[in-house]
Protein backbone atom coordinates (compact mmCIF):
# COMPACT_ATOMS: atom_id res chain seq x y z
CA UNK A 1 0.00 0.00 0.00
CA UNK A 2 1.42 3.62 -0.64
CA UNK A 3 0.11 7.03 0.39
CA UNK A 4 1.19 10.47 -1.11
CA UNK A 5 -0.29 13.28 0.77
CA UNK A 6 -0.03 16.70 -0.31
CA UNK A 7 -1.14 19.55 2.40
CA UNK A 8 -0.94 23.13 2.79
CA UNK A 9 -2.22 25.81 5.17
CA UNK A 10 -2.74 29.28 5.52
CA UNK A 11 -4.15 30.46 8.85
CA UNK A 12 -4.52 33.87 7.56
CA UNK A 13 -3.58 37.47 8.10
CA UNK A 14 -3.68 38.46 11.59
CA UNK A 15 -3.51 42.29 12.50
CA UNK A 16 -3.46 43.40 16.43
CA UNK A 17 -3.21 46.79 17.19
CA UNK A 18 -3.41 48.10 20.81
CA UNK A 19 -3.36 51.85 22.49
CA UNK A 20 -1.90 52.37 25.92
CA UNK A 21 -1.89 55.47 28.68
CA UNK A 22 0.77 55.22 30.74
CA UNK A 23 3.43 57.58 32.60
CA UNK A 24 6.31 58.66 30.79
CA UNK A 25 9.67 59.02 31.35
CA UNK A 26 12.73 59.33 28.97
CA UNK A 27 15.78 57.64 28.66
CA UNK A 28 19.57 58.67 27.31
CA UNK A 29 20.67 58.05 24.09
CA UNK A 30 23.76 56.78 25.48
CA UNK A 31 24.54 55.58 29.01
CA UNK A 32 27.72 56.90 31.10
CA UNK A 33 29.47 54.10 32.81
CA UNK A 34 28.31 54.18 36.65
CA UNK A 35 31.06 53.63 39.46
CA UNK A 36 29.12 52.79 42.14
CA UNK A 37 29.12 49.03 43.72
CA UNK A 38 25.32 48.95 44.61
CA UNK A 39 21.99 49.63 42.98
CA UNK A 40 20.30 52.95 43.37
CA UNK A 41 17.01 54.21 42.02
CA UNK A 42 16.95 56.53 39.35
CA UNK A 43 16.06 60.02 40.23
CA UNK A 44 13.82 60.16 37.36
CA UNK A 45 10.68 58.20 38.25
CA UNK A 46 11.34 56.44 41.97
CA UNK A 47 10.62 52.85 42.23
CA UNK A 48 10.20 52.47 38.64
CA UNK A 49 14.00 52.12 37.20
CA UNK A 50 16.41 50.43 39.64
CA UNK A 51 20.04 51.02 37.84
CA UNK A 52 22.62 48.10 38.73
CA UNK A 53 25.99 49.57 37.23
CA UNK A 54 28.82 46.97 36.36
CA UNK A 55 30.38 46.87 39.22
CA UNK A 56 27.76 45.43 41.22
CA UNK A 57 28.28 42.15 39.30
CA UNK A 58 31.68 41.96 39.78
CA UNK A 59 31.47 39.61 42.96
CA UNK A 60 29.44 37.00 40.45
CA UNK A 61 32.37 36.91 38.18
CA UNK A 62 30.13 37.11 34.59
CA UNK A 63 31.63 36.18 31.81
CA UNK A 64 28.78 37.45 29.91
CA UNK A 65 26.07 39.72 29.90
CA UNK A 66 23.26 36.71 30.66
CA UNK A 67 25.78 35.92 33.76
CA UNK A 68 25.08 39.15 34.70
CA UNK A 69 21.16 39.23 34.29
CA UNK A 70 20.75 36.04 35.96
CA UNK A 71 21.59 38.21 38.92
CA UNK A 72 19.60 40.69 39.01
CA UNK A 73 17.51 40.84 42.17
CA UNK A 74 13.96 40.67 41.51
CA UNK A 75 13.91 39.51 37.87
CA UNK A 76 13.05 35.80 35.35
CA UNK A 77 14.60 35.96 32.25
CA UNK A 78 11.68 35.44 29.80
CA UNK A 79 12.20 33.92 25.99
CA UNK A 80 9.43 34.43 24.89
CA UNK A 81 7.43 31.87 23.19
CA UNK A 82 6.73 30.23 19.71
CA UNK A 83 3.39 31.87 18.86
CA UNK A 84 2.16 33.58 15.98
CA UNK A 85 3.36 37.38 15.74
CA UNK A 86 6.02 39.44 17.45
CA UNK A 87 4.08 40.61 20.53
CA UNK A 88 4.42 37.75 23.20
CA UNK A 89 7.85 36.34 21.46
CA UNK A 90 10.20 39.03 22.29
CA UNK A 91 10.79 38.35 25.99
CA UNK A 92 11.80 40.35 28.38
CA UNK A 93 15.43 42.01 27.40
CA UNK A 94 16.07 45.26 25.62
CA UNK A 95 19.55 46.07 24.81
CA UNK A 96 20.63 49.96 24.46
CA UNK A 97 16.82 50.46 25.06
CA UNK A 98 15.97 48.53 22.23
CA UNK A 99 13.90 45.41 22.10
CA UNK A 100 16.00 43.05 19.64
CA UNK A 101 13.93 42.23 16.26
CA UNK A 102 14.10 38.77 16.36
CA UNK A 103 12.01 35.97 17.28
CA UNK A 104 13.60 32.33 16.88
CA UNK A 105 17.34 33.70 18.03
CA UNK A 106 16.06 34.30 22.05
CA UNK A 107 17.26 36.67 24.71
CA UNK A 108 19.08 34.23 26.16
CA UNK A 109 21.66 33.43 23.37
CA UNK A 110 22.05 37.35 22.90
CA UNK A 111 23.26 37.86 25.88
CA UNK A 112 25.19 35.07 25.92
CA UNK A 113 27.38 36.21 23.27
CA UNK A 114 28.08 39.75 24.26
CA UNK A 115 31.07 39.99 26.85
CA UNK A 116 30.58 41.15 30.46
CA UNK A 117 32.78 43.77 29.96
CA UNK A 118 30.85 45.56 27.22
CA UNK A 119 27.98 46.18 29.88
CA UNK A 120 28.22 50.06 31.42
CA UNK A 121 24.80 48.82 33.39
CA UNK A 122 21.22 46.86 33.85
CA UNK A 123 18.26 48.67 34.86
CA UNK A 124 15.23 47.16 36.21
CA UNK A 125 11.98 48.80 35.07
CA UNK A 126 9.17 48.03 36.38
CA UNK A 127 5.79 49.51 34.82
CA UNK A 128 5.52 51.75 31.40
CA UNK A 129 8.15 54.36 30.67
CA UNK A 130 8.45 56.67 27.29
CA UNK A 131 9.81 54.68 24.37
CA UNK A 132 9.70 50.99 26.13
CA UNK A 133 6.89 48.99 25.10
CA UNK A 134 6.49 46.51 27.67
CA UNK A 135 4.54 44.12 25.34
CA UNK A 136 2.73 42.70 28.40
CA UNK A 137 5.57 41.63 30.86
CA UNK A 138 5.55 43.04 34.26
CA UNK A 139 9.29 43.86 34.49
CA UNK A 140 11.43 44.11 31.84
CA UNK A 141 15.98 44.32 31.98
CA UNK A 142 17.54 47.21 29.82
CA UNK A 143 21.46 46.25 29.09
CA UNK A 144 23.60 49.54 28.40
CA UNK A 145 26.38 48.26 26.48
CA UNK A 146 29.30 50.60 26.14
CA UNK A 147 29.96 52.63 23.46
CA UNK A 148 33.57 52.77 22.86
CA UNK A 149 34.37 49.26 23.26
CA UNK A 150 36.93 47.25 21.74
CA UNK A 151 36.61 44.34 19.69
CA UNK A 152 36.37 40.60 21.96
CA UNK A 153 35.82 37.46 21.36
CA UNK A 154 34.36 35.05 23.39
CA UNK A 155 34.78 30.92 22.64
CA UNK A 156 34.58 27.98 24.55
CA UNK A 157 35.07 24.70 24.00
CA UNK A 158 33.56 21.27 25.49
CA UNK A 159 33.65 17.38 25.25
CA UNK A 160 31.65 14.90 26.43
CA UNK A 161 31.62 11.11 26.81
CA UNK A 162 28.91 8.67 26.98
CA UNK A 163 30.01 6.12 29.08
CA UNK A 164 27.02 3.78 28.31
CA UNK A 165 28.10 4.03 24.67
CA UNK A 166 31.04 5.51 24.49
CA UNK A 167 30.47 7.98 22.23
CA UNK A 168 32.18 11.45 21.98
CA UNK A 169 29.99 14.59 22.14
CA UNK A 170 32.38 18.10 21.17
CA UNK A 171 30.71 21.30 21.39
CA UNK A 172 31.33 24.56 21.15
CA UNK A 173 31.11 27.95 20.07
CA UNK A 174 32.92 31.64 18.93
CA UNK A 175 31.76 35.42 19.25
CA UNK A 176 33.17 38.56 18.20
CA UNK A 177 31.50 42.16 19.52
CA UNK A 178 33.28 44.63 17.36
CA UNK A 179 32.55 48.14 15.66
CA UNK A 180 32.96 48.37 11.74
CA UNK A 181 32.89 52.20 10.47
CA UNK A 182 29.77 53.52 12.20
CA UNK A 183 28.24 49.79 12.66
CA UNK A 184 28.14 48.04 15.86
CA UNK A 185 27.89 44.17 15.30
CA UNK A 186 28.02 40.82 17.25
CA UNK A 187 28.38 37.49 15.10
CA UNK A 188 29.26 34.05 16.36
CA UNK A 189 28.85 30.33 15.57
CA UNK A 190 28.24 27.52 17.53
CA UNK A 191 27.26 23.62 17.55
CA UNK A 192 27.28 20.69 19.54
CA UNK A 193 26.58 16.94 19.10
CA UNK A 194 24.97 15.25 21.83
CA UNK A 195 24.13 11.26 22.73
CA UNK A 196 21.89 9.07 24.85
CA UNK A 197 21.22 5.50 25.00
CA UNK A 198 18.75 3.44 26.89
CA UNK A 199 18.05 0.02 27.80
CA UNK A 200 14.55 -1.08 28.98
CA UNK A 201 11.81 -4.02 28.91
CA UNK A 202 7.82 -3.30 28.69
CA UNK A 203 5.55 -6.21 30.20
CA UNK A 204 2.00 -6.55 28.66
CA UNK A 205 -1.08 -7.87 30.43
CA UNK A 206 -3.97 -9.28 29.74
CA UNK A 207 -7.47 -8.85 31.35
CA UNK A 208 -7.05 -11.24 34.21
CA UNK A 209 -3.05 -10.11 35.19
CA UNK A 210 -1.87 -12.91 33.28
CA UNK A 211 1.74 -11.38 31.05
CA UNK A 212 0.89 -11.80 27.82
CA UNK A 213 4.32 -10.44 26.15
CA UNK A 214 7.58 -9.89 27.33
CA UNK A 215 8.93 -6.84 25.36
CA UNK A 216 13.20 -5.58 25.50
CA UNK A 217 14.10 -2.05 24.03
CA UNK A 218 17.38 -0.71 23.45
CA UNK A 219 17.14 3.24 22.24
CA UNK A 220 20.30 5.32 20.62
CA UNK A 221 19.78 8.72 19.71
CA UNK A 222 22.04 11.20 18.02
CA UNK A 223 21.62 15.03 18.00
CA UNK A 224 23.58 17.60 16.12
CA UNK A 225 22.79 21.19 16.25
CA UNK A 226 24.71 24.73 14.33
CA UNK A 227 23.72 27.77 14.52
CA UNK A 228 25.38 31.05 13.61
CA UNK A 229 23.95 34.29 14.18
CA UNK A 230 24.69 38.08 12.98
CA UNK A 231 23.28 41.18 15.15
CA UNK A 232 24.35 44.79 14.00
CA UNK A 233 22.69 48.40 14.19
CA UNK A 234 23.98 51.89 12.81
CA UNK A 235 22.70 55.35 12.59
CA UNK A 236 21.76 56.73 9.04
CA UNK A 237 20.89 60.31 9.62
CA UNK A 238 18.54 60.11 12.61
CA UNK A 239 17.14 56.95 11.88
CA UNK A 240 17.87 53.76 13.76
CA UNK A 241 18.81 50.21 11.83
CA UNK A 242 19.11 47.58 13.09
CA UNK A 243 19.96 44.03 11.41
CA UNK A 244 19.29 40.50 12.97
CA UNK A 245 19.76 37.03 11.17
CA UNK A 246 19.87 33.67 12.71
CA UNK A 247 20.88 30.23 10.50
CA UNK A 248 20.19 27.11 11.76
CA UNK A 249 20.27 23.39 11.15
CA UNK A 250 19.59 20.17 13.43
CA UNK A 251 19.86 16.73 12.60
CA UNK A 252 18.64 14.16 14.90
CA UNK A 253 18.97 9.97 14.06
CA UNK A 254 17.11 7.86 16.83
CA UNK A 255 16.99 4.12 16.64
CA UNK A 256 15.34 1.51 18.98
CA UNK A 257 15.83 -2.09 18.78
CA UNK A 258 13.54 -4.26 19.93
CA UNK A 259 12.06 -7.86 20.94
CA UNK A 260 8.83 -9.04 21.39
CA UNK A 261 8.44 -12.50 23.04
CA UNK A 262 4.49 -13.38 22.97
CA UNK A 263 3.21 -15.22 26.23
CA UNK A 264 -0.01 -17.24 24.89
CA UNK A 265 2.27 -19.99 23.45
CA UNK A 266 0.60 -19.56 19.69
CA UNK A 267 2.30 -16.17 18.51
CA UNK A 268 5.89 -16.59 17.40
CA UNK A 269 8.57 -14.20 18.82
CA UNK A 270 9.28 -11.04 16.41
CA UNK A 271 12.37 -8.75 16.04
CA UNK A 272 11.51 -5.18 15.53
CA UNK A 273 13.89 -2.06 14.61
CA UNK A 274 12.88 1.45 14.02
CA UNK A 275 15.10 3.70 12.57
CA UNK A 276 14.09 7.89 12.49
CA UNK A 277 16.27 10.27 10.81
CA UNK A 278 14.91 14.18 11.46
CA UNK A 279 17.01 17.20 9.61
CA UNK A 280 15.61 20.38 9.20
CA UNK A 281 16.86 23.96 8.28
CA UNK A 282 15.72 27.57 8.92
CA UNK A 283 17.26 31.41 9.05
CA UNK A 284 15.61 34.35 10.18
CA UNK A 285 15.90 37.94 9.08
CA UNK A 286 14.88 40.66 11.46
CA UNK A 287 15.38 44.36 10.11
CA UNK A 288 14.18 47.76 12.47
CA UNK A 289 13.93 51.06 11.89
CA UNK A 290 13.13 54.42 14.24
CA UNK A 291 13.33 57.79 14.45
CA UNK A 292 11.56 61.05 16.14
CA UNK A 293 9.06 62.06 13.79
CA UNK A 294 8.32 65.25 15.65
CA UNK A 295 9.24 66.25 19.28
CA UNK A 296 6.63 64.25 20.53
CA UNK A 297 6.08 61.25 18.41
CA UNK A 298 8.48 58.51 17.41
CA UNK A 299 8.38 55.64 14.98
CA UNK A 300 9.40 52.30 14.38
CA UNK A 301 9.15 49.59 11.86
CA UNK A 302 9.70 46.20 11.80
CA UNK A 303 9.98 43.32 9.56
CA UNK A 304 10.71 39.71 10.40
CA UNK A 305 11.49 36.90 7.70
CA UNK A 306 11.57 32.64 9.11
CA UNK A 307 11.50 30.21 7.37
CA UNK A 308 11.82 26.42 7.76
CA UNK A 309 12.30 23.07 5.95
CA UNK A 310 11.99 20.03 7.60
CA UNK A 311 12.52 16.27 6.33
CA UNK A 312 11.65 13.05 8.47
CA UNK A 313 12.33 9.52 7.19
CA UNK A 314 11.33 6.85 9.78
CA UNK A 315 11.57 2.95 8.66
CA UNK A 316 9.97 -0.05 10.61
CA UNK A 317 11.32 -3.71 10.18
CA UNK A 318 9.58 -6.48 11.57
CA UNK A 319 11.14 -10.37 11.52
CA UNK A 320 10.08 -13.38 12.56
CA UNK A 321 12.01 -15.55 15.09
CA UNK A 322 13.91 -16.96 11.83
CA UNK A 323 14.83 -13.56 10.62
CA UNK A 324 12.47 -13.62 7.93
CA UNK A 325 11.26 -9.99 7.19
CA UNK A 326 7.39 -9.74 7.64
CA UNK A 327 6.47 -5.92 7.26
CA UNK A 328 9.26 -2.96 6.42
CA UNK A 329 7.32 -0.03 6.08
CA UNK A 330 9.03 3.55 5.33
CA UNK A 331 7.52 7.36 5.87
CA UNK A 332 8.94 10.17 4.04
CA UNK A 333 7.66 13.90 4.76
CA UNK A 334 8.99 17.32 3.83
CA UNK A 335 7.73 20.46 5.52
CA UNK A 336 8.07 23.76 4.65
CA UNK A 337 6.78 26.88 7.03
CA UNK A 338 7.09 30.36 6.25
CA UNK A 339 6.38 33.27 8.60
CA UNK A 340 5.89 37.11 8.06
CA UNK A 341 5.43 39.98 10.71
CA UNK A 342 5.44 43.50 10.19
CA UNK A 343 4.74 45.83 12.95
CA UNK A 344 4.63 49.45 13.92
CA UNK A 345 4.80 51.13 17.00
CA UNK A 346 4.12 54.81 17.38
CA UNK A 347 4.49 56.55 20.80
CA UNK A 348 3.75 59.72 21.73
CA UNK A 349 4.92 62.05 24.89
CA UNK A 350 3.10 65.38 24.23
CA UNK A 351 0.72 64.82 27.62
CA UNK A 352 3.19 65.92 30.95
CA UNK A 353 3.98 62.33 33.04
CA UNK A 354 2.25 60.25 30.45
CA UNK A 355 2.78 58.70 27.10
CA UNK A 356 0.55 57.26 24.50
CA UNK A 357 1.50 53.98 22.45
CA UNK A 358 0.10 52.63 19.04
CA UNK A 359 1.23 48.94 18.04
CA UNK A 360 -0.45 47.38 14.94
CA UNK A 361 1.04 43.96 13.82
CA UNK A 362 0.19 41.93 11.03
CA UNK A 363 1.68 38.55 10.38
CA UNK A 364 1.62 35.55 7.66
CA UNK A 365 1.84 31.88 7.92
CA UNK A 366 2.22 29.25 5.59
CA UNK A 367 2.71 25.48 5.72
CA UNK A 368 3.74 23.65 3.09
CA UNK A 369 4.30 19.44 3.39
CA UNK A 370 3.80 16.06 1.49
CA UNK A 371 3.84 13.11 3.00
CA UNK A 372 4.80 9.10 1.10
CA UNK A 373 4.23 6.21 2.45
CA UNK A 374 5.36 2.46 1.74
CA UNK A 375 4.14 -0.58 3.21
CA UNK A 376 5.56 -4.44 2.04
CA UNK A 377 4.52 -7.09 3.93
CA UNK A 378 6.35 -9.52 2.39
CA UNK A 379 5.12 -9.86 -1.51
CA UNK A 380 6.89 -6.70 -2.18
CA UNK A 381 6.06 -2.92 -1.77
CA UNK A 382 2.42 -1.59 -1.88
Amino acid sequence: MSYLGLFRSWPGNAILASIALCPAVSFADHPEEVDEERSELSTAVPAQIVEYPATFFQRYQPNTALDMVRQVPGFQLDDGDNSRGFTTAAGNILINNQRPSVKQDRPSDILGRIPASNVVRIDLIRGQTSGVDLQGQQVVANILLREDSPAAVRWEAFVYKNTENSVIMPGGGISLSDRWADVEYNTGISGNRHAHSSLGSRNSYDAEGDLSEDRSNDVLNTHLTVSANLNASTWIGETLLQLNTELGYDKVDETLIADRIPQNGIDPPRHEDIVDDRESDNYEIGVSAERDLSEDLTGKGIFILIQERANEVSTQRILDDEKTQILFRLSDTDTDTTEAIARLELDWTGFDNHQIQLNMEGAFNSLDGSLLQTVDTGAGPE
